[in-house]
């Protein structure tokens, strides 16, 4: 169980950086109050720790998801319909909690 584990922590990490590199611009629009526009190109060292950052918290979320998964096998919860839906429920509402804080830290 723990080489699962291990696996899915580091595909996760690599897929959290490609996603990264693909999602988070390397640049900063600012808008004056004058009307004006500043477009700043970030260093290449916060860039990158802004994917790491995004990296890691991806590869965390994948290990959590991994746990639960394993402590609750979906077998023994697809037979009680009460369950099930809650958990389904959940799952959904929590995804898309998930995708609007990071879609409000990467474009905010």
């Amino acid at each position: 169980m723990m080489a699962v584990y291990k696996r899915n922590g580091i595909y996760s990490f690599v897929v959290g950086i490609l996603l990264g590199i693909w999602l988070i611009p390397d640049t900063s629009v600012f808008l004056h109050p004058n009307g004006g526009v500043s477009e700043i190109e970030l260093s290449l060292r916060s860039y990158s720790l802004k994917v790491i950052r995004f990296a890691i918290s991806v590869s965390m979320l994948t290990l959590i998801i991994t746990l639960l998964l394993g402590i609750f096998p979906l077998r023994e919860i697809a037979q009680k319909p009460f369950v099930r839906d809650f958990a389904k429920g959940f799952i959904v509402v929590l995804g898309l909690i998930l995708l609007f804080m990071v879609g409000n830290q990467l474009f905010s």
